[in-house]
């Protein structure tokens, strides 16, 4: 599961929403200024309302609760902080017994604790219990035995009693507390995963990428209308590239796959669509000004895909990085692919790298 703290997701999404709207992105952390702005953002009722009207998948819920948590501070004035329990989010929803499993741990209110980052160790009993063991963190720092990312299985089919530890830890001492131990809400959080005989249903196809020379610009979408207008010249001058990745058709993941998000922007430096997949922070800050005033979405259901780990940029396995490039320009125009050597061509032209990790990744398409 992405473990959305501030170091992976600050330098990647404050840096490429300057971008966006020509401002001049910091190089440290934000000030108290920058993250109040992002607590106002991510708690303002425009944002919740947002959240309420899409059709979030479970996994973007539980990435919404992990960026929730960065912004505990502000939370804590709104939340009692035992009030609502962990819960999690598992990727796929409906597992077959070949899937390797991940999930996403969604803090509840204990975000008006201890910090956005969460590490995690998973043990499966012979009597069919999976024990998820979880630190909730103030710093990206390593808890030894656990990780910021968990993928384990496969299962066989059957019914799985599941049991949720959520504790604070100090690794200055050691100490592990378990902050609502006196209250009616506390660890172990129980839930129930079912392993099929055979994974939930889903459907991908290709999304597809055009460009168009006398703007120097391209574009990318999945939508079957959309790609006859362009192939057809309903909108001019747009030609296939040839390049394609698969994602998976919108609320047909089984939630392997977060929701992406598409803007435009249209004013007399920028005609140019910009992507982002659901519950990042980079999401979020595009929902509130100073952005929403230059980038209007067009559609919160371009399409689903998996997102990449925010700090290594690794993907789950069976998938594919997205990179994306930026073309360092006014008019701010991005490009997506999962061919290495067509992104170093890019860079090589002037273009500037984005994403997560040292290879600059932003989403994980499906492989086949």
């Amino acid at each position: 599961m992405n473990d959305f703290g501030w170091d992976g997701v600050y330098l990647s999404a404050s840096t490429q929403l300057c971008r966006l709207s020509a401002c001049a992105a910091p190089s440290s952390p934000p000030d108290d200024s920058i993250s109040e702005t992002i607590r106002s953002v991510i708690l303002s009722p425009f944002f919740v309302s947002k959240m309420k009207s899409m059709k979030v998948s479970r996994m973007s819920q539980a990435v919404f609760g992990v960026v929730l948590a960065a912004v505990s501070g502000t939370a804590s004035a709104v939340l009692a902080p035992c009030s609502i329990p962990p819960s999690i989010a598992w990727s796929p929803g409906h597992p077959g017994p070949s899937d390797m499993l991940r999930f996403g741990v969604n803090l509840g209110s204990l975000i008006a604790f201890d910090g956005s980052y969460v590490r995690t160790a998973v043990n499966v009993l012979p009597t069919g219990v999976i024990q998820i063991d979880a630190f909730q963190l103030e710093d990206d720092v390593d808890v030894p035995g656990y990780q910021r990312s968990v993928a384990f299985g496969p299962l066989a089919p059957g019914d799985y009693a599941v049991q949720l530890t959520v504790r604070s830890y100090d690794p200055t001492t050691g100490v592990a507390l378990d902050r609502c131990a006196d209250q009616p809400n506390h660890s172990p959080y129980t839930s129930e995963l079912t392993v099929g005989t055979a994974s939930g249903p889903v459907v991908k196809t290709p999304v597809v990428e055009f460009y168009n020379a006398a703007l120097d610009h391209y574009f990318m979408t999945q939508n079957v209308n959309e790609v006859a207008d362009l192939d057809n010249g309903v909108h001019v001058g747009w030609q296939r590239t040839g390049n394609t990745f698969l994602a998976y058709v919108t609320g047909q993941s089984d939630n392997r796959g977060s929701h992406v998000s598409r803007w435009y922007a249209s004013t007399p430096t920028i005609d140019s669509h910009f992507f982002s997949g659901a519950g990042t922070l980079e999401w979020s800050r595009m929902l509130g000004p100073p952005f929403s005033d230059v980038w209007q979405v067009e559609t919160d259901d371009a399409f689903e895909i998996a997102l990449p780990d925010t700090i290594s940029g690794e993907c789950p396995a069976d998938t594919l990085p997205v990179y994306r490039v930026w073309n360092n320009r006014p008019d701010s125009n991005h490009r997506y692919t999962t061919d290495l050597a067509v992104r170093d061509a890019m860079v090589a032209r002037g273009y500037i790298a984005e994403g997560y990790g040292p290879n600059g990744v932003v989403m994980c398409a499906p492989s086949r």
